[in-house]
């Protein structure tokens, strides 16, 4: 993933993108003019090509979609959210280091991955 096919997420797109994905995703709550937000870029647009296939990755401008800053209770930017099934299944406010951020995706991807074969194995039976 390069920063220009980065997906961008607003009140419109959210919900059906975010919230209704069949798989895990990672919003990053940011900003254009937060220095950590673009420190933390480079990590999040790596880990979104190593997880691709298995975790969806975006981000949320919150200057452009305040609702949604608002709606999710982010009080700072940078701040990662992740999603699953709907529901919110770990955040971090702040500058993350990169072992940090696998360790909050690592537990929601492998939950998924193993809702997701469950699935599977039933609907072969």
């Amino acid at each position: 993933m390069t920063k220009d096919d980065r997906r961008m997420f607003d009140e419109v797109s959210f919900d059906r993108a975010v919230l209704r994905s069949p798989m895990p995703v990672l919003v990053e709550f940011g900003a254009t003019w937060c220095p950590p937000c673009k420190a933390l870029a480079p990590v999040v647009h790596a880990l979104a090509n190593e997880h691709h296939g298995r975790l969806e990755v975006g981000e949320v401008n919150v200057e452009d979609s305040p609702s949604l800053a608002v709606r999710f209770g982010v009080r700072a930017v940078p701040t990662l959210v992740v999603f699953a099934g709907g529901i919110e299944r770990a955040r971090h406010v702040g500058l993350a280091s990169r072992a940090k951020i696998v360790a909050m995706l690592d537990g929601v991807v492998a939950r998924s991955d193993d809702a997701a074969s469950s699935l599977g194995t039933r609907a072969a039976t």
